[in-house]
């Protein structure tokens, strides 16, 4: 079953902002400040490579015996369900495949090692649900 992310308003006001920035920066360009070229190129960038794709290719899904995680076109996890340990609602900010504040804390074991996922699905508690259906069976 696939969840797609939660997006806060923040988030569009950041890529609006961003996106705006480069709009800006290009027409200071064609003013005749050949500087703010090099900007707004780089902010485009930024903004065509990271939050464009963040905003469309965030998910998770929850697959036969695994939690994928994909996240832009860079984070991609694959977790065994049985190696779960917990999930719970958290709103810590770490940095993390998730684009709203209102997440999920996930803990599994990988080797010897407790690692920490941090995702928001929009559907949490549906998410909640078929996860923990899956870690009973």
């Amino acid at each position: 079953m696939k969840f797609k992310s939660k997006i806060d308003f923040f988030f569009y006001v950041l890529t609006i902002v961003i996106t705006a920035g480069t709009a800006v920066f290009f027409y200071g360009y064609f003013k005749g400040n050949s500087l703010l070229l090099y900007a707004g190129i780089l902010f485009g960038a930024f903004d065509l490579i990271f939050l464009i794709p963040t905003v469309f290719n965030t998910y998770y899904l929850i697959k036969d015996d695994y939690l994928i995680v994909k996240s832009c076109a860079f984070v991609s996890r694959k977790i065994p369900i049985k190696d779960i340990i917990s999930v719970e609602a958290t709103k810590d900010p770490s940095s993390a495949p998730a684009i709203s504040m209102n997440r999920l804390k996930i803990e599994y074991k990988q080797d010897e090692y407790q690692i920490v996922l941090i995702i928001s699905p929009k559907e949490k508690q549906k998410f909640i649900d078929e996860l923990k259906k899956k870690m009973k069976e």
